[in-house]
């Protein structure tokens, strides 16, 4: 993962919901430091808090990730929130993947067979 993109990505994300750097934090449960520090690359966020901030901003962990995915600002509706949500678990199941087996986010695929109704 690039960390320059994925720092732009985020603080395009939050500049374009309008919230400050406090704001972001209040809404995920963190301080205005530790969103200041992700943004600077001083530090990366946990998986718990990808799927946070990924909410917060209304996008996907992989498109703040990899730029693959849904863009920021991705609407509310209730089949796009399904989709969003799903979105995450895959996305932080991939993150844990990768992390254990110590390979780029990006290298790590998921597929998900859903049962056909009826």
């Amino acid at each position: 993962m690039d960390m320059d993109s994925f720092r732009l990505r985020m603080k395009q994300g939050r500049t374009a919901r309008g919230l400050s750097q406090g704001d972001l934090g209040a809404l995920m449960g963190v301080t205005q430091v530790c969103i200041w520090k992700w943004e600077k690359g001083k530090s990366f966020p946990k998986p718990a808090y990808l799927v946070r901030l990924a909410d917060a901003l209304r996008t996907s962990v992989s498109y703040l990730c990899s730029g693959i995915g849904l863009p920021a600002g991705y609407g509310s509706a209730d089949e796009e929130a399904r989709h969003i949500h799903m979105q995450h678990m895959t996305d932080l199941a991939r993150h844990m993947v990768a992390e254990a087996a110590s390979v780029p986010f990006e290298s790590v695929s998921i597929h998900i067979d859903f049962p056909k109704k009826g």
